[in-house]
């Protein structure tokens, strides 16, 4: 009779990286498992890429002479020439990483 775990067993032996589920649901790292038959376990997945998104703005000033700026956001969709903005985003848990002005 195969081992519950044998395939994951044998990933490790190949060199994958091993996770454990802990009570909290949490997947943990784990160098030397115990490959006990109550614990769920997994090869670690590979990080999903960035999510990088541009966005333009431009600013227009009022005619009233108070030369306050007015920003005005153009969709990617829209107006390609002034992508000027750009945002990263982690796609694991959706924050942003970073956001560049494009000169």
């Amino acid at each position: 009779m195969k081992h519950k775990h044998c395939e994951l067993i044998k990933a490790w032996a190949d060199g994958a990286q091993i996770q454990w589920e802990s009570h909290y649901g949490d997947w943990i790292d784990e160098d030397h498992p115990d490959w006990s038959e109550h614990n769920k376990y997994r090869v670690k997945p590979e990080p999903k890429p960035d999510v990088v998104f541009y966005q333009g703005m431009t600013l227009n000033y009022f005619a009233n002479g108070d030369n306050c700026p007015k920003a005005t956001i153009f969709h990617k969709e829209r107006i390609s020439e002034i992508l000027n903005l750009k945002f990263t985003f982690d796609a694991e848990t959706g924050d942003i990483k970073s956001v560049e002005v494009i000169k």
